[in-house]
């Protein structure tokens, strides 16, 4: 019996292979899923900012915000992201008298961003984080 060289795998070498594949992507998928989630949170920043920005040089313009109030989609861009198939957010503004006083809503509408809670712009410049449990957060 000749003893041939044998190139190749084990099947313990493989399955050590895959395990370790196993145990990287457990440790990476929950971290990548929370840079996602802050990414889409920052972005939602960003355009509260913008509109309050809009808004504010409106204002100033016109001398009156009542009719933005009906057609925010007019000034502001209220959906979050708005080239992407999934709408995360939501802007909507707040408030009885809107020349005095306005507060612009980015309410999450998928899962992941409303286990996040919602974010407040108002016209002061204050940005907010709301969550169920501790109120609200300054960013």
């Amino acid at each position: 019996m000749s003893h041939q060289d044998q190139s190749g795998f084990s099947l313990i070498e493989l399955m050590v292979v895959v395990s370790l594949i196993g145990i990287l992507m457990l440790m990476s998928v929950p971290s990548y899923q929370k840079f996602v989630i802050e990414n889409r949170r920052e972005l939602a920043k960003q355009y509260l900012v913008s509109c309050g920005i809009k808004l504010a040089k409106l204002k100033t313009k016109k001398g009156s915000l009542v009719e933005v109030t009906t057609a925010l989609d007019q000034v502001c861009e209220t959906q979050i992201p708005r080239n992407d198939e999934v709408t995360h957010y939501q802007i909507e503004i707040e408030g009885e008298n809107v020349d005095r006083s306005y507060l612009l809503v980015a309410q999450a509408l998928t899962t992941s961003a409303k286990s996040d809670g919602s974010l407040t712009y108002d016209h002061h410049g204050n940005g907010c984080r709301l969550e169920s449990e501790s109120g609200c957060i300054a960013w």
